[in-house]
C-alpha cells in the first residue's frame, strides 16, 4: 500500500471496482442525472454537495443555447451535464478507462445530442502520456510527469491532444467556456489552447490546486496564475470569501496566501474577457 493509499484510507486495487450507480441533482427547473461508482468520494459527495451551485450560476451568465464548452477533466460528467442543461454543446475529455464509461452513461442519461465524450488527455502537445488510473477514486487519477513526487506510478499510456488541434480538426467555430480540472496539469492544457482563447475569447473555469501543481507537475503555482493574468483581462477567485478580482501583486499575494494556508491548496478561478455583472 502506498503512502497516498494510507492518507486517503483506500484499499489497494485488488478487488473489482464498485458497480455503477445513478443519482440526480436539480437546479431551478432543470434536473440532471449523474452516473458514477458508489464508494468514489467525489461521486458520493454529489448528491448532497452544493459547492457546484456557484458554477451553475456562473454558467447561467456565460452560456446560452448554441454555446460551446470544452470540458477538460470531465470525470463522471457532472459539469458537462450542468453545461448541457443550459443549452450548450459540450466536448468532454476524460482519459481514464475506469471513469470514462460513467461519463458515457451520464451523457446517455441527459442530453446525448449535446454532450460529446472524448477519451483523451489534453495538454500542450499531441502524442501520448503516462497516466495513473484509480477506479476507486476517479479524482485521484492523474497524468504522470517524470521527476515528480507522485507515489502512484503510471499504470498505462493514454493518447493526448491539444485544444487548439482538436478545435481545428473538428471545425469548431466558437468556444464560449473552457473548464480545466486536471490535477496539476492545468498549465499544459492552457498552453495548448492559447490560439483558441486568443481567437474565440472564451471564459475559463480553472481549478487552482497548488499541491498537485507542485507535487505532480513540479511547477510553481505562480506560473499558472501569471499565465492566466496575461491571457485574460479578468481573473476572479471563487473562494469562501466570495467572488474577488485578482489583479495586482497585492491581490495575487492575498489569493496565494488564502490558497496555500486557508483553503487546503484548492480554489476555483473564473477567467474572462468581460467583467462579471
Amino acid at each position: 500500500m502506498t503512502v497516498m493509499d494510507r492518507i486517503l484510507g483506500r484499499k489497494q486495487n485488488t478487488v473489482a471496482a464498485p458497480l455503477f450507480h445513478m443519482t440526480t441533482r436539480s437546479y431551478d427547473d432543470r434536473t440532471i442525472h449523474i452516473c458514477g461508482r458508489t464508494g468514489d468520494p467525489y461521486y458520493d459527495s454529489i448528491a448532497g454537495d452544493h459547492t457546484n451551485d456557484e458554477f451553475d450560476r456562473l454558467l447561467s451568465k456565460t452560456l446560452q443555447p448554441g454555446s460551446v464548452v470544452l470540458d477538460v477533466g470531465a470525470n463522471v460528467g457532472f459539469m458537462a451535464a450542468i453545461a448541457a442543461s443550459h443549452g450548450a454543446t459540450v466536448y468532454s475529455f476524460e482519459p481514464s478507462p475506469s471513469v470514462y464509461p460513467c461519463l458515457v452513461e451520464t451523457t446517455k442519461a441527459n442530453l446525448p445530442n449535446k454532450i460529446n465524450p472524448v477519451q483523451m488527455a489534453v495538454g500542450s502537445e499531441i502524442g501520448s502520456i503516462g497516466f495513473f488510473d484509480y477506479a476507486f477514486s476517479a479524482s485521484v487519477s492523474h497524468v504522470e510527469s517524470r521527476g515528480t513526487l507522485s507515489d502512484n506510478p503510471s499504470n498505462m499510456s493514454v493518447p493526448m491532444t491539444t485544444l487548439d488541434v482538436f478545435v481545428k480538426e473538428k471545425g469548431i467555430y466558437r468556444v464560449d467556456l473552457i473548464k480545466i480540472d486536471v490535477e496539476g496539469f492545468e498549465l499544459d492544457v492552457l498552453k495548448g489552447a492559447l490560439e483558441t482563447i486568443s481567437e474565440m475569447k472564451p471564459a475559463a473555469f480553472v481549478e487552482f490546486n497548488s499541491f498537485t501543481m507542485i507535487a505532480f507537475r513540479d511547477i510553481n503555482p505562480r506560473v499558472l496564475l501569471g499565465l492566466l493574468l496575461e491571457t485574460f483581462p479578468y481573473v476572479y477567485s471563487l473562494g469562501g470569501e466570495g467572488i474577488k478580482l485578482v489583479r495586482n501583486e497585492t491581490e495575487q499575494r492575498v489569493f496565494l496566501h488564502g490558497n496555500l494556508v486557508l483553503h487546503g491548496c484548492v480554489d476555483d478561478l473564473y477567467c474572462s474577457f468581460k467583467p462579471l455583472a
